[in-house]
C-alpha cells in the first residue's frame, strides 16, 4: 500500500507504531490509546507499508540492542495466542507487575508479528478479560489465560 505513513512513538503510552497521514500536518492516533499524535522535527515518514513496518522494525530493534534485550520466537502458534503468551512472559519475567506497552511491542516484532497486529490482538485480550491495561502499562488479569 502506498502513501504517507507516520512512524511514531506515542507520547502517552510509549507505543512505536506507524499510521496513515495525508500530510506532515495532519494530526493522527495512536493505535493504542488513541493519543492525538502530532507532528514533530526529526520525525519519520514512509511511502510504502512495507517501508513503514521496517522502519518500525529498526527503531525497536536499535532500541533492544541498546537496553541488551534477546529476541525468541514463537512462530506457528494463532497470533491471539502468540500474544496472550507474550504477555504472560513478560509479566512473569517482570515478578507479576505491569509490563510497559512499548516493551510489549518489541517482543512482538521480535515474533514476527507486525506492531498494529499486535496491538489488534492486544485490545481483543483487553477486552475478552484476559489482560489489564494500566495506563502505559499492560499485566494478566488475576484469573487470565486461554484454556
Amino acid at each position: 500500500m502506498r502513501g504517507m505513513f507516520r512512524i511514531y512513538t506515542c507520547p502517552s503510552c510509549g507505543a512505536l507504531a506507524y499510521t496513515r497521514v495525508e500530510s506532515e500536518e495532519e494530526t493522527s492516533q495512536c493505535g493504542l490509546c488513541r493519543t492525538p499524535v502530532l507532528h514533530q522535527p526529526g520525525m519519520l515518514y514512509a511511502v510504502t507499508t512495507q517501508e513503514a513496518e521496517k522502519l518500525v522494525s529498526d527503531l525497536v530493534h536499535a532500541s533492544q540492542i541498546e537496553s541488551g534485550v534477546k529476541a525468541r520466537s514463537t512462530r506457528g502458534v494463532g497470533v491471539r495466542r502468540r500474544v496472550l503468551g507474550i504477555v504472560e512472559s513478560l509479566v512473569l519475567e517482570n515478578k507479576g507487575r505491569p509490563v510497559e506497552i512499548e516493551r510489549f511491542m518489541r517482543e512482538c516484532i521480535d515474533a514476527s508479528i507486525k506492531p498494529m497486529r499486535g496491538l489488534h490482538f492486544l485490545n481483543i485480550l483487553e477486552e475478552e478479560g484476559f489482560i489489564v491495561r494500566q495506563g502505559e502499562a499492560i499485566t494478566m488479569d488475576k484469573g487470565g489465560g486461554i484454556g
